[in-house]
């Protein structure tokens, strides 16, 4: 049977964990909050840095939206081009 005094012992490294981890855990999503606010402005030259284990659901996020990013990047060049284009195209007639 667990002892009252194991109990106080062990409750404040249990607090000090939960504590640490929910810090990190927030500290992640608001680089991710951080860079979405910046994407919503249409700065699209920042990507989030990635770690190294793939089965981290912080990683899984972190790629998908690197790769939103990227994808929203490109379209905003084709458009970009296609626009320079018509701009040359109108100049000369």
């Amino acid at each position: 049977m667990v002892s009252i005094g194991s109990i106080l012992l062990f409750a404040p490294f249990l607090v000090l964990v939960l504590f640490l981890t929910s810090r990190a855990l927030v500290s992640q999503l608001n680089r991710v909050v951080e860079l979405l606010s910046r994407v919503s402005e249409g700065d699209l030259t920042k990507k989030l840095s990635l770690g190294n284990n793939p089965n981290d659901e912080f990683n899984t996020l972190g790629k998908a939206t690197n790769q939103m990013i990227d994808k929203h990047r490109r379209a905003d060049e084709r458009v970009h081009r296609r626009h320079a284009g018509s701009d040359r195209g109108s100049s000369r007639a």
